[in-house]
């Protein structure tokens, strides 16, 4: 929610708010009894920060509009359930009280407004189901789908804007803007590799490559035995430190002014189910 404050889910439903400064959590239960069901994704609403309102998306595509003020946390309101897990959920910050929802598998959006529980509008944003997506702008979002394409669309104009060809071979499955460098970002592709771009060029402008010896072998084989890149993450003060988690349960970082790969952290496997890395965050 903001520098100090934030929010998760529990195995239970419960969506947790809690402040860095305190270990103790205020809880609110979904109360929703579908067996199986899980949280896929939290939105908190960025538009008014006197407002802690945050949509909850499920595996199996229903939605919640959540307020977490300390003395009135309730669910405000409930969507009608969509076939299709959600994969993200964006405020959208020209039109208050409206959202839109995306789902795994599909390559279209939703337009939902908190005052109606069913969906207002469809949109088609790719012939190729969506992998992953994020806000780029007041009325943009920036997405990549199947096939390994970057698209920036214009939600308000209902057209694409910007729109890169990938050189990656396989899907992207994370896509990161850079922190100090808003015309840089990154993606992290299920061919092992982990390109740079600059949002006015239609080429990457460099690659990093997975490999248990040297950073100049591309690993783009569907082999279980070679690493595919499954999140990144830029440093929120060094705008050349980039780190990135893969099927090996490696954790690299990478500089990207000395163009190689300077620390290498491996995670033991525990149980049966850890058996990569699915995301970072830096603190």
């Amino acid at each position: 929610f903001n520098t100090s404050d934030f929010a998760y889910s529990t195995m239970k439903n419960e969506i947790c708010y809690q402040s860095v400064f305190s270990s103790r959590a205020i809880k609110l239960p979904l109360e929703y009894s579908e067996k199986d069901v899980y949280v896929t994704s939290m939105e908190w609403y960025d538009i008014d920060e006197n407002y802690k309102y945050i949509l909850i998306g499920m595996s199996d595509g229903k939605i919640f509009l959540c307020d977490l003020s300390e003395n009135n946390m309730c669910i405000v309101n409930s969507f009608d359930k969509v076939n299709g897990e959600i994969l993200k959920l964006i405020w959208l910050s020209y039109e208050p009280g409206s959202f839109i929802s995306i789902h795994k598998g599909s390559g279209r959006y939703l337009k939902w407004n908190v005052s109606k529980s069913v969906y207002n509008t469809i949109g088609m944003l790719s012939s190729f189901p969506i992998v992953d997506v994020s806000k780029f702008n007041a009325t943009s979002i920036i997405f990549t789908n199947a096939i390994g394409d970057v698209v920036i669309y214009d939600i308000k104009l209902t057209k694409v804007i910007h729109s890169i060809s990938s050189s990656h071979c396989q899907s992207i499955f994370d896509l990161k803007f850079n922190k100090v460098n808003s015309e840089i970002f990154a993606t992290a592709s299920y061919d092992g590799t982990i390109r740079l771009w600059n949002i006015n060029s239609e080429k990457n402008t460099d690659v990093f490559y997975l490999s248990t010896s040297s950073n100049q072998i591309e690993i783009n084989s569907d082999d279980d035995r070679k690493a595919h890149v499954l999140c990144i993450k830029w440093h929120p003060r060094y705008g050349n430190i980039l780190a990135s988690g893969d099927t090996w349960r490696m954790l690299r970082i990478w500089d990207t002014n000395k163009r190689k790969q300077v620390a290498l952290m491996k995670f033991e496997r525990k149980t049966k189910e850890q058996n990569e890395i699915n995301g970072i965050e830096w603190i």
